[in-house]
């Protein structure tokens, strides 16, 4: 009777040690899974940390560039206003050949063409200037504030006895609407 009770005590250690072994490598399984997932949850979150860090240089540079792209864009608004700004035009013809030592004879303005996003409003000047002041003129209109294209230029005089020279010039200013 004794050795049937060692027996069954065997047996019963030995279920309970392989149910205690079993149990720890399915825990140590789970575990092991556990970190697994740990472990690919931080790479994402790197990933999610480097493009936002990207994303924030971005921005940064974006950041750095906005007070030159404001200058541009009131450059390009000077360029292209909203409306005809005929005054400001003329005042700025005005002064550029006052600057150059021309005479400005008169600024006319001639039928406005709508475009599809802008209106074409030719400028006829007429003025006269020595060759210096002339190339000046010529030179702001061209590269000046206010976008200006030069359609025709015509001019007369200009010899060595009388160096003043007559022009007018045919330009195109533009507007938006």
């Amino acid at each position: 009777m004794n050795k049937s009770n060692y027996s069954r005590e065997e047996m019963l250690a030995i279920g309970l040690g392989t149910a205690a072994i079993i149990l720890m490598v399915f825990l140590l399984y789970n575990q092991l899974n556990e970190l697994k997932g740990g472990y690919a949850a931080i790479a994402r979150e790197r990933a999610t940390l480097n493009q936002t860090q990207a994303s924030y240089q971005g921005l940064k540079q974006l950041e750095s560039r906005a007070k030159q792209m404001q200058e541009r864009l009131n450059e390009l608004n000077k360029a292209f206003p909203e409306y005809p700004a005929e005054d400001l035009l003329i005042n700025d013809i005005g002064n550029i050949t006052m600057a150059t030592g021309s005479d400005l004879l008169q600024v006319q303005f001639a039928e406005r063409t709508p475009q599809k996003k802008y209106v074409e409003m030719p400028v006829t000047i007429a003025l006269k200037a020595n060759y210096h002041g002339m190339i000046d003129l010529l030179d702001y209109l061209q590269n000046g504030p206010r976008a200006l294209r030069i359609e025709e230029f015509a001019m007369s005089g200009g010899n060595q006895m009388s160096p003043g020279i007559s022009a007018n010039i045919m330009t195109t200013a533009f507007y938006t609407e």
